[in-house]
């Protein structure tokens, strides 16, 4: 292995981002190819990269622990879209096998784009979806969000995984989904007074908690051709807001 086989290597894959370390010896994970570098804070002396290549004893190839970074800068770097069409960007989320954000996983035939998980999601009636794991789809008609989305600096360090069918797109991560909304539905805005009890004709649809009263709701819903049901409730307190 030398630097010059890592960059063709990853470079014929795609990636704008090639890497060798411990001296380029081929084990796994030592010969490395990405869309960009999670930490750019873990720049180290470069006289610390300094085993010499097995293909090539007058060049270096890293070291333990250490890595030799050269970067295409003729590849874009990929991005989280932020809207198509009507499909609106919500944030990186921390995900769970154990309870989902979104429930319904829906086939893209293998290849995933944002674009055909929008397709996917819309054509099944639902108007919320998430890209995970380069190549999942999800979909709901209904948002549970259990905590706040990722840091917008920090996103594609978690939302890494590059979509299977467009490498210059992200598609959520390793446990982590990127939620987007369907903005054509219908939208109604109003004030709901909780105060008598937590017992409105739309609660069947919702899933979370909330526990404080008078407090201003923002309700989407959409309607299909069985009727309407509830998309999503935003509620907003003095101090916090809550989504069900």
């Amino acid at each position: 292995m030398t630097p010059e086989v890592c960059i063709v290597d990853c470079g014929g894959d795609g990636f704008s981002y090639a890497g060798v370390e411990f001296g380029g010896v081929r084990f796994p994970f030592l010969v490395r190819c990405d869309h960009l570098i999670a930490n750019k804070n873990l720049t180290t002396d470069q006289s610390q990269c300094n085993m010499a290549c097995v293909g090539n004893a007058s060049e270096t190839c890293g070291a333990g622990n250490r890595i030799d970074i050269w970067h295409d800068p003729t590849v874009p770097d990929p991005t989280i879209t932020t809207q198509i069409g009507p499909w609106k960007y919500l944030g990186c989320f921390a995900d769970s096998t154990s309870k989902r954000i979104l429930d319904n996983p829906v086939s893209v035939g293998g290849i995933l784009t944002p674009q055909k998980c929008f397709d996917a999601c819309k054509a099944q009636g639902y108007g919320v979806a998430g890209l995970e794991f380069a190549s999942e789809c999800w979909c709901d008609k209904f948002l549970y969000l259990p905590g706040d989305p990722v840091p917008t600096e920090e996103e594609t360090q978690f939302c890494s995984m590059t979509c299977n069918g467009d490498s210059t797109q992200f598609c959520g991560g390793s446990a982590y989904v990127e939620i987007y909304l369907d903005t054509s539905v219908t939208s109604v805005d109003g004030c709901l007074d909780l105060t008598p009890r937590w017992d409105f004709t739309v609660k069947v649809g919702l899933r979370g908690s909330a526990s404080d009263a008078n407090m201003s709701a923002t309700v989407i819903r959409q309607t299909d051709g069985f009727g309407e049901y509830l998309l999503a409730v935003r509620f907003r307190s003095e101090s916090r807001t809550m989504s069900c």
